[in-house]
Parts: C-alpha cells; structure tokens; sequence
C-alpha cells in the first residue's frame, strides 16, 4: 500500500445485523478491536506500533510472527472487513458456548441444544467441538429408551456439563482458565445446578445444597445407566448433580421360572 491509498474511513454492515466500523491513519495498523452492544469497531490511531493484538469482550489474544518477531502489517480494507466479521462469528459462537455451559440441566440432547440457541448450525456446532476440545462438555450415549417390541434399551447421544477432572487446586484453576474463554467464572458456572440461584453450603457437611432436580429430559428418553454412573463416581457430580432415579432407564430383570 502506498501512501497514494491511505483509507480514512470504512465501513461494512453484515447480512446479520452486525456492523464494523474501520478507521485508519497514515498506515493502517490493527491496534485495538473491541465488542460492546453486539458492534465492533476498529481504530487504528496514528504512529501505534502494531503487535499484533486485539481484545475480543474480556479476552486478550497476542499473535507474533513464526520467528518470534512483533512487526507492522498493511491491511487492505477488505482484509479488515474480514477480521472485523470473523471476530463477530467468534463472538457468536462463544455466547452459544456459554448458553451451553449455564444451561439448567446437567444433560442435554442435541435437540436441546438446538433449542438454547437459534443461531447458524454452523456456529453452534463450532461452539459444541470448542466445549468438547476444552473438556468442558462430555459426549456419549447418556440417554435410553426401551424398544416396544422386545424391551431392550436404545442409547442415545447426548451430551454433559463437565467437571474439573480432581478436586485438587491445579485442575480447578485450569477449569476455570477454560471457563473464562466464555466470560464465565467458576461460581457462575455452579450457580447453573441451580437454575442460575446462588449455591448455598451446609455449615455442618460443607457440602452445596442442591434441593431441585437439574437434570432433565425434554422427550421420551431416560437418563441410561452411564450417565448415573458418571453421576456416582466422578469428582464434583455427587455434590451438584440431583437426579430423579426413577428416570434412570434399567434393563428388565428376567424372572426365573421353574418347570
């Protein structure tokens, strides 16, 4: 780009609503793009040394080039009408994410998730591999019915609200590192097994008190017997997960007759 074709000032609004404001001096340098009210705005003020950097709502991400180095880098407009729209997906997706992860119950179908949001099928499954690929969601088959004809148990896909893998310090920290992607604290995601109200602790047992059911079912299936026991045995789900046991789908026990 030569100075013949600096860019004063550039617009774009998108198909979905969104806008994108662009302004430049002299060079065009991407120094600082925020999110507020569902708008992105870049501005680029002059002489900024660029290194690469935006914030996207509360998170940070630098970039540097492969060898290490932190150097200018000419935009042509359409580059930051790029930028500007691919930030704005991103941040779609992440609000999916979030709905995911404060949804009221601790299992969810696909339907379910269908329902929690009704944006793009594109940008809900991104949100549902990143949840997936930060272990913050769980995926298998977590739902049963019972076929009519012969009674045998159907499973169905489902997916969980995860856990820190141990109660120890690290694990919890790295959770909550991976929560924070989605502008989300650890309390606030706690507060979601319980319909979003704040968790009450037991002075004697110091254990949450969890009084409703948070896990449900929004069509004919159970809750299958590996879903219960995940329920039972991994860290963190025997203290906030209350389920209705009679909802948990079991094999019809044979009954032994004698001749």
């Amino acid at each position: 780009m030569n100075g013949n074709n600096v860019i004063k000032h550039s617009s774009d609004q998108f198909d979905d609503g969104y806008s994108a404001s662009i302004n430049a001096n002299s060079r065009i340098t991407l120094a600082n793009i925020s999110v507020r009210n569902e708008h992105v705005r870049l501005t680029s003020p002059p002489q900024q040394q660029i290194v690469n950097s935006w914030t996207l709502g509360s998170t940070t991400v630098n970039k540097k080039m492969e060898d290490g180095r932190q150097t200018d880098i000419e935009y042509e407009p359409t580059s930051l009408q790029l930028v500007a729209k691919e930030l704005v997906t991103d941040e779609k997706i992440r609000k999916i994410a979030r709905n995911i992860l404060t949804h009221k119950s601790v299992l969810m179908s696909k339907t379910d998730i269908i329902n929690i949001s009704t944006h793009s099928p594109m940008n809900r499954d991104q949100a549902k591999q990143r949840l997936l690929n930060d272990n913050l969601i769980k995926r298998n088959m977590f739902f049963s019915s019972r076929n009519k004809t012969n009674n045998t148990l159907v499973q169905h896909e489902g997916f969980m609200k995860s856990f820190p893998a141990d109660s120890s310090l690290t694990e919890q920290l790295a959770f909550m590192k991976k929560l924070s992607q989605f502008n989300l604290t650890w309390q606030q995601y706690l507060n979601s097994f319980t319909n979003g109200q704040q968790i009450t602790i037991d002075p004697i047992t110091n254990k949450p008190i969890i009084t409703i059911f948070n896990v449900h079912t929004t069509n004919a299936w159970f809750i299958s017997e590996k879903a219960e026991s995940i329920f039972r045995s991994e860290p963190y789900y025997g203290d906030y997960v209350n389920y209705n046991e009679h909802q948990v789908l079991r094999p019809i026990q044979q009954v032994a007759t004698s001749l």
